[in-house]
This record gives C-alpha cells, sequence and structure tokens, in this order.
C-alpha cells in the first residue's frame, strides 16, 4: 500500500472514531475534557453549557469537520449552512481561552497570581508511574521531558511526547519513518476539534497536580487503545532511505455522523 493511500483511509477512521469519541463524551457528561485542569477545556465546558440542545446537536459534528478537513474532502461531509454558523460563533468564543492563557502567563510573571506550589519531580514521577500502564516496556524517561513510544503497531511507529513542566502537556503522532507521518501532533482536544492549547495551566498545588497526572495517563491511554483498530490493515511503502530525505505527508484529523444525544 502507497502511503498517500494509507493516508485517505486512515483520515476517514480518524475521522470517524473522533466523531463517535466526542458523542461518547457528550453522552457521559464531559468526564475526560473536565478532567484537563486547563484554560482551554474549562472554556469549553462554559461555552457548552450554555448552549441549547438543539444548538449541541449542531455543533458537534461541526467541530470535529472542521477539525478533520481531508476527511471530509474524502467523504464529502462538508459542513452545513446551519453547523457553519454555529462553528463561527464558536470560534469567536473560543478565543477567549487564548487570551486566558495569555492572561494566565502574563500576570504570573508579573507575580499577580498566587505562586504555584507544585514538586516538579514528585509530578514527574507521579505521570511516569501513570503512564507505565499504558506504555509498559515501551517507556522512556528524562527529567523534565519524556518521551513514550511504541514501535509495534504493524508498520507504524506511535510517538507520544509529555512535558512534564509548567504547564503539562502532551501529543501523539503516527510515522512511517522519521518525520513521514500518517499523523502528527494530535491530542485529545485536538482530534475533537476542540481549538486552543492542550495544557494543565490551571494546576496550583500538589492536589491538583496528582489529578493532571492520572488524567494525562487516562487520555494517553485512551488513544492508545484505539491505535490498532485505526490502523488496522494499513501499511506502507516508505523505506528506510526516506530517514534521510523526509517528505512530509498531510496530518490528519477527526469526525463523524450526526447523533441524537440530548
Amino acid at each position: 500500500m502507497n502511503l498517500e493511500t494509507a493516508n485517505e483511509i486512515f483520515a476517514v477512521r480518524f475521522y470517524r472514531w473522533a466523531l463517535e469519541d466526542l458523542y461518547r463524551e457528550i453522552r457521559e457528561g464531559l468526564p475526560l475534557i473536565a478532567s484537563i485542569k486547563g484554560s482551554t477545556a474549562m472554556r469549553f465546558i462554559e461555552i457548552w453549557d450554555a448552549l441549547s440542545p438543539e444548538e449541541r446537536c449542531l455543533l458537534a459534528p461541526a467541530l470535529v469537520k472542521w477539525q478533520h478537513p481531508r476527511a471530509i474532502e474524502i467523504t464529502g461531509e462538508y459542513l452545513t449552512a446551519s453547523e457553519q454558523e454555529l462553528l463561527e460563533a464558536y470560534r469567536k468564543s473560543s478565543l477567549e481561552a487564548c487570551r486566558l492563557e495569555e492572561d494566565i502567563g502574563r500576570l504570573r510573571v508579573a507575580g499577580q497570581l498566587p505562586a504555584k506550589k507544585v514538586n516538579g519531580r514528585n509530578f514527574t514521577r507521579a505521570v511516569k508511574r501513570e503512564l507505565a500502564q499504558a506504555f509498559g516496556e515501551y517507556l522512556k524517561f528524562s527529567y523534565p521531558t519524556y518521551t513514550v513510544y511504541n514501535p509495534t503497531v504493524g508498520a507504524w511507529t506511535v510517538n507520544t511526547w509529555v512535558e512534564t513542566g509548567q504547564p503539562a502537556s502532551y501529543h501523539h503522532s503516527v510515522e512511517a519513518a522519521d518525520h513521514v507521518y500518517l499523523l502528527e501532533r494530535t491530542s485529545f482536544l485536538g482530534w475533537l476539534g476542540i481549538r486552543g492549547h492542550l495544557v494543565w495551566d490551571l494546576v496550583r498545588d500538589d492536589d491538583d497536580a496528582a489529578a493532571a497526572a492520572i488524567s494525562i495517563g487516562v487520555l494517553c491511554s485512551h488513544f492508545m487503545h484505539a491505535v490498532p483498530s485505526l490502523l488496522e490493515g494499513l501499511s506502507h511503502d516508505v523505506q528506510k532511505v526516506a530517514r534521510e530525505n523526509p517528505a512530509r505527508s498531510p496530518a490528519v484529523r477527526l469526525v463523524k455522523k450526526k447523533q441524537d444525544f440530548t
């Protein structure tokens, strides 16, 4: 299978899985989003709670379609006029989350926010323990950043980078070879179409940090559980020589069909 074909198949799979993942999250009351003690996640919950049932039914697929343009081109499941209108309103509101993140950073630098009381080394050790359950022997670690990787998913390497500094963050990539991507720099909020930075920037103390470590572990395990099905039957024609002259493949993103979750 050539890489272009694999990219197209994966793009659609990831899109449909992502949309179903958002519907699951909604049915369950946004538990994974709420576990992220960060301004982007909190702002999304505030916006979502203010929407009517009808608006929620429109916004959910619109978010995922917005985030997975290649899959939408392939499937033809383009944004409707109503979805586009609500999405534009959401985009304006979500900009406030980005401004909040910037304000938090400026206020902290200026000494106008309470000082964080987080033991960085303890937090790093806690995250490492949580991720060991998801990655086992494929865990590599260096303070304060460690890389988790799984090289055994068929023909693909699944890399996860976790930053345990302040604020903590992570992302996944799926590669055919070094810098030859099937999927580049995705994370939980990203594939759901919730734009902004997935960071735990509202962590204030060691209790918050302990919860953040669990949240990071759960989110990474969630993706790794889905990876085998997303990559099933996919191969590529990239040889090791590609490592000497890497060519980037289009990054993929996610979504699925409308459901009634009210």
